[in-house]
């Protein structure tokens, strides 16, 4: 297997199969504030969000993968002038790297909501936990923009090959 198409999957791990909706479909389950008062709510949110989150990874990471498969078709072979559907591929690869990294900021905005709830004593903690889980709506906003960027520029890298 080409080094190339074996490294694709990036930060995001290894594929899954394909859910196209799970990062969009994430995005409101953290748009309400949290705070300890409401523990098991929140933390119900949060691994909800969580699992969610791994299904998307796996989801970039195969198309990531499929990116690279096509890109290296199309640089030996296919379209009559490689290089445009090539940088879009590239371009929709590193887009797919930066939902992932996206999704991973996320996730460690979540991980550290998840600890503070385990300290409801604490001085302020639900001003932190509403930092965290702001910065992780944000997070994955971010990651769903970037997504569906990856799917525009993956379309339009296939339309350049006929």
């Amino acid at each position: 297997m080409d080094g190339a198409v074996r490294g694709a999957g990036g930060r995001c791990g290894g594929p899954q199969r394909l859910r196209p909706r799970m990062v969009a479909d994430a995005v409101p389950r953290l748009a309400l504030p949290m705070n300890v008062d409401g523990a098991q709510q929140a933390l119900d949110r949060i691994m909800l969000v969580m699992y969610m989150l791994n299904d998307s990874f796996g989801q970039l990471a195969l198309a990531a993968s499929s990116m690279a498969a096509a890109g290296l078709f199309v640089f030996r072979a296919a379209a009559p002038n490689p290089m445009a559907p090539l940088l879009t591929l590239l371009d929709a690869r590193g887009l797919a790297d930066g939902a992932c990294d996206s999704l991973q900021r996320c996730s460690g905005h979540l991980r550290a909501a998840i600890s503070l709830l385990d300290h409801p004593g604490l001085p302020g903690v639900d001003g932190f936990l509403e930092a965290e889980r702001a910065a992780a709506h944000g997070s994955l906003e971010a990651a769903r923009d970037l997504a569906g960027m990856v799917s525009t520029h993956a379309i339009n890298a296939i339309s350049m090959l006929h």
